[in-house]
């Protein structure tokens, strides 16, 4: 089941909402991958909705510079 597609009327469920471009915009937000097709139908499947992006990639954060940041001391 995990990499079938959603139909539409589970991805309306999923997304609560049977607008494209809010599926689009909860599906974004929530680090979803999707496909948006040439006919502007929304596609993902279930493994996608299981295992998001955001939450598999680690948080962008800035590369530490070496050395003591003084300007956290109080």
């Amino acid at each position: 089941m995990s990499d079938r597609f959603l139909t539409d009327e589970e991805l309306t469920e999923a997304t609560g909402s049977p607008q494209k471009s809010l599926q689009k915009e909860v599906l974004s937000t929530n680090g979803i991958y999707f496909i948006e097709r040439r006919d502007g139908s929304i596609k993902t499947t279930w493994y996608h909705i299981n295992h998001p992006v955001n939450r598999l990639l680690p948080p962008a954060v800035t590369t530490p510079v070496p050395g003591i940041n003084f300007n956290a001391i109080e």
